[in-house]
């Protein structure tokens, strides 16, 4: 077998790829108000990640019209795939969750580590309908836990320039990207096309969620175990003030956050 395609056997295999970035460009000497707006990142081709037929498509379009059927890009994937019915939708979004949570998750859980996984930075990858996999690109948003990665890999860990050492910082940035603005948005345009509530639908990121601490829990200590497991699925979870940041002019490392109830705690 040619080594071009054993490559693409060993990025098929993986529920979450991470685009390489080769190079970046930036101005020195520049004060950084200014020099950000003059930067460039050069990403790996995707065409090199994909198998024919596949296609890959940035999680935000998916919440654009598709036409001519005027209807969201992901219900006319759903559509492709076969699945009309809500019970469809709900067994179609299983398995979407499922690819979601053990790429970011499990990332989070056992090595500290948190990608910025909303809508723009994800590519979602499907083949006639049916989600295969994901890829993530813009690492500049990562954040890494220093105490988590340490444990696992003291080598990597001293070569980070600017781990987190309060791990609240890493976790709000999964559970509002990952959680919120991208299987929450989906959760909501579901339940709209469906004209049904959204708990239907967050019942399955529940159990998705508690299906990968359980399949982890071996592999933690358990004392963290038990403190993620409250924060992700029983704590108010944090909502990035955007607006507040704004207006204050505050655009610290950590971000701004105010809180709201956690979906995923039902009473």
């Amino acid at each position: 077998m040619p080594e071009e395609v054993l490559k693409k056997e060993n990025y098929f295999s993986q529920k979450l790829f991470i685009l390489p970035e080769y190079y970046g460009l930036n101005l020195k000497d520049i004060p950084e108000d200014k020099s950000k707006h003059f930067t460039a990142i050069f990403r790996e081709n995707i065409n090199k990640y994909l198998f024919k037929g596949e296609d890959a498509v940035t999680v935000a379009c998916l919440f654009e019209d598709f036409y001519p059927k005027k209807i969201n890009l992901f219900i006319g994937f759903l559509q492709d795939a076969g699945f009309f019915t809500k019970q469809d939708a709900l067994n179609y979004f299983k398995k979407y969750v499922d690819l979601v949570l053990n790429g970011y998750l499990d990332l989070y859980l056992l090595y500290g580590i948190a990608l910025e996984g909303h809508q723009q930075n994800t590519l979602a990858i499907f083949e006639k309908g049916q989600i295969k996999r994901f890829i993530a690109r813009d690492l500049d948003g990562t954040r890494v836990f220093a105490n988590s990665l340490k444990c696992k890999n003291d080598k990597l860990c001293n070569h980070l320039t600017e781990p987190f050492r309060d791990k609240i910082h890493v976790r709000n940035l999964l559970l509002h990207t990952v959680y919120q603005m991208h299987l929450g948005e989906l959760v909501l345009l579901l339940a709209r096309y469906y004209n049904c509530e959204d708990i239907f639908f967050w019942e399955i990121v529940r159990k998705e969620t508690v299906c990968r601490f359980d399949k982890l829990k071996y592999r933690m200590d358990p004392e963290t175990w038990e403190n993620e497991f409250d924060a992700i699925l029983k704590a108010d979870w944090p909502v990035k003030a955007l607006m507040r940041m704004r207006l204050e002019k505050q655009h610290t490392q950590g971000g701004m956050f105010s809180h709201t109830a956690n979906p995923l705690n039902f009473k």
